[in-house]
């Protein structure tokens, strides 16, 4: 079970949206009017990979950490380090089709974190911890990716001790 709260006060909604649905309806809203970071919508996950869904600008990002690299490169490109910053572009690893016996078959999609120009080169990156850096599903996908488009760079990063590296 999700966890909602709003990042400005901390409040739990829980208790809010057992009780109606109607403000179940107004919270997933407020995730649409939250812009600033200090009123910023965040869903927790208890799942098996723990994250919280943060929105920030009008766009909902799947962690804290990811949220954060959006902010970092919001920056660069306003001092002109990069440019053409594009939030979850989407891919299309192979496209939809019909089988022998006529079912169909969804496209296989990629959708990364970002994507931006730096110096010339076209670069898509994902935020990754240590743990999902070792899906085999992202593995699989960003290799297919790279095959696919030999003009973009790929980099996987991780927020580590002050600094963004490369995974």
């Amino acid at each position: 079970m999700a966890k909602i709260f709003f990042a400005s006060s901390g409040a739990s909604a829980d208790a809010l949206i057992s009780s109606s649905p109607a403000l179940k309806k107004a919270i997933i809203k407020a995730r649409a009017i939250a812009r600033a970071r200090k009123s910023s919508f965040c869903v927790k996950s208890t799942g098996k990979i723990p994250h919280t869904k943060t929105l920030l600008d009008g766009y909902t990002f799947d962690s804290a950490s990811e949220a954060n690299r959006y902010v970092y490169l919001k920056t660069l490109e306003k001092a002109g380090r990069i440019s053409a910053l594009c939030i979850h572009p989407g891919f299309t690893l192979q496209p939809g089709f019909k089988d022998r016996l006529g079912r169909a078959r969804r496209a296989i999609t990629y959708i990364a974190d970002f994507s931006y120009e730096q110096e010339g080169l076209s670069i898509v990156e994902d935020v990754k911890s240590d743990f999902t850096a070792q899906d085999k599903v992202f593995r699989i996908k960003s290799k297919i990716l790279c095959f696919q488009n030999p003009n973009i760079v790929f980099r996987a990063v991780k927020y580590h001790r002050g600094a963004w590296i490369e995974i």
